[in-house]
């Protein structure tokens, strides 16, 4: 490509002297990765990845420790890869998390991403992290935790000698993101009034920037006072021009005959004749549109949208932001392709969840047509991003062909009620029999089809600790707090367990805290104990043995004699 000398200006609107160009495609093929997962507090996780994530598309979001998804919200942020969610209470120590149904931009996707999130209880003090400018007249304070509530009177925001009124001020908590939140969040927004036209403007005559003195105080979480904070914090008024957040996030849709464009900021249509669409060699007619900070060029050919490479000259002036700063000229390469011929299977082939069988995990794959051989082949699938365990047995249900069933042996541990896994046919593995076109969640190219499954707990539950309940007054022992491998329904525990000082039984009851987690208190009954020569044993008696885990499939394996701690 050659670009003459001075036919467009730099961002700083200097000549350009001119200049040839290599054509270079790229073509993002990678779902995204997760980089880094954390607890805050005991209640929210946040999510890093390497690039944007469409949680909206796949219904995608973060399951904890088994329970129920909940799901993730697109960022409003161009380069802010990171997610927040509000989660089911987290248990001390590890907790599994699991990443559903994501995909990126490009249609990339994964269905099931596993880690593990530590969490320890914060009794840290609220104070100041961070303040950082969020637009031409505000600023976003960042806590070190969520507090009860900040409000105008807790800040003095000054311009010089100058001090703005308090309640001018407009003061709320936001998400990561900078969107306003209903509830309490670790993120304040601070919108200082811009007072134009009067003694003390935001911006004087001629001020692009504004340097502020902020100070916090007199704010708490619960009833402890925060760290008072000073700093200072320089808002810009917004002259930059709106920008593509990256060609890698160009999209397509043959059938809308629709090309997407995002960009940085939320955009107004400015000159639609300041687009042009290359198909090839032929100029094609389009037709410019805005949806947010999308640019939706509609393709007019009648021939519609083709396979083929196209080039997207957006000029000087297109759009505009919400503050009249236009975009500079641009040119973007896409493609337009259908690959391969393929059958498209949406929606869930695989189910909802697995069957249990005698300890066994079975999976039923619904084709809802005769296909090939290949899909009673134990290497046409893969479960969580590797082959299927040893032992899985895949076969036709019937001379049809048209359904199929994944044993996965008993000795494929699932040690958590309702954990999720993904479950994969892989690409090009498995063909529609009466055409010929291979299987695909694609129409345009031969893709995997990944898809989450509930698979069903096969562990009993184990105790991993055992500890004293003191009297904090006397330092005798007034129970015992018992913590399991995994989440156990309270209800189930009757008279499971005997508990002895010496040789001596001990009469107890049941006390739990939070209903149906993996910690219960064995509470003595009228009696405190010296805390040594305590243990705790499994019943012997026929059908005392009832405690299970939340799944109810499995019954606490037998121990005799922990010694409490």
């Amino acid at each position: 490509m050659e670009v003459a000398k001075d036919s467009i200006l730099t961002s700083a609107y200097d000549k350009f002297e001119g200049a040839t160009f290599s054509d270079i495609k790229l073509a993002d093929n990678v779902a995204p990765k997760l980089l880094s997962a954390k607890a805050t507090d005991g209640t929210t996780v946040e999510l890093t990845f390497d690039e944007p994530v469409d949680w909206t598309t796949n219904v995608g979001g973060i399951s904890v420790n088994g329970a129920t998804q909940v799901n993730g919200v697109n960022t409003t942020k161009a380069g802010n890869y990171t997610y927040t969610f509000t989660v089911a209470q987290l248990k001390a120590g590890a907790n599994t998390l699991q990443v559903l149904n994501i995909a990126d931009f490009a249609g990339n996707k994964d269905a099931l991403t596993t880690t593990s999130v530590d969490y320890v209880a914060d009794t840290s003090i609220p104070e100041v992290k961070s303040i950082a400018a969020e637009d031409s007249a505000s600023f976003i304070v960042t806590l070190n935790k969520a507090v009860d509530a900040v409000v105008p009177a807790n800040f003095t925001v000054k311009k010089g000698n100058y001090t703005f009124t308090s309640t001018d001020l407009t003061v709320g908590f936001v998400d990561a993101d900078g969107v306003d939140s209903v509830t309490p969040t670790k993120y304040v927004k601070v919108t200082v009034p811009t007072q134009a036209g009067t003694a003390n403007p935001l911006y004087g005559t001629n001020e692009n920037s504004v340097a502020l003195s902020v100070a916090l105080s007199g704010y708490k979480n619960g009833t402890v006072l925060g760290k008072e904070y000073t700093g200072s914090v320089t808002l810009s008024k917004d002259v930059a021009a709106p920008k593509v957040v990256s060609s890698k996030l160009v999209t397509f849709d043959k059938a809308a005959k629709t090309i997407t464009v995002p960009f940085d900021k939320t955009l107004t249509l400015a000159d639609a004749s300041k687009l042009t669409v290359v198909s090839g060699t032929v100029k094609v007619a389009a037709t410019p549109s805005v949806v947010g900070k999308n640019l939706v060029i509609t393709i007019d050919d009648v021939a519609g949208l083709t396979d083929g490479d196209y080039s997207l000259v957006l000029d000087k002036g297109l759009v505009k932001d919400g503050s009249n700063n236009v975009n500079e000229a641009t040119t973007l390469s896409t493609t337009v392709s259908n690959k391969v011929a393929t059958t498209v299977k949406a929606g869930t082939i695989f189910g909802t969840a697995a069957t249990a069988d005698n300890g066994k995990n079975v999976i039923t794959v619904a084709y809802g047509t005769k296909v090939n051989d290949a899909a009673a082949s134990a290497s046409s699938y893969s479960l969580n991003g590797s082959a299927l365990p040893s032992g899985s047995v895949v076969y036709f249900t019937s001379s049809a062909k048209d359904t199929v069933k994944i044993e996965l042996p008993a000795s494929y541990s699932v040690g958590l009620n309702n954990l999720k896994a993904k479950i994969t046919l892989n690409a090009n593995a498995v063909k529609e029999d009466s055409t010929g076109n291979v299987i695909s969640s694609s129409a345009t190219e031969a893709k995997a089809i990944d898809q989450v499954i509930t698979l069903n707990d096969n562990v009993a539950p184990t105790v991993t600790k055992v500890e004293y309940v003191k009297d904090t007054a006397t330092g005798l022992a007034t129970g015992l707090k018992v913590t399991f491998s995994e989440n156990i329904k309270d209800s189930t525990v009757g008279s499971t367990f005997v508990i002895k000082q010496g040789s001596t039984n001990v009469a107890y009851t049941v006390d739990t805290d939070v209903a149906d987690d993996n910690v219960i208190t064995l509470k003595f009954t009228g009696v405190t104990l010296s805390p040594s020569n305590v243990v705790l044993s499994t019943s012997t008696t026929a059908g005392d043995v009832t405690l299970t885990d939340l799944s109810g499939n499995n019954t606490i394996a037998a121990i005799s004699g922990i010694s409490a701690q």
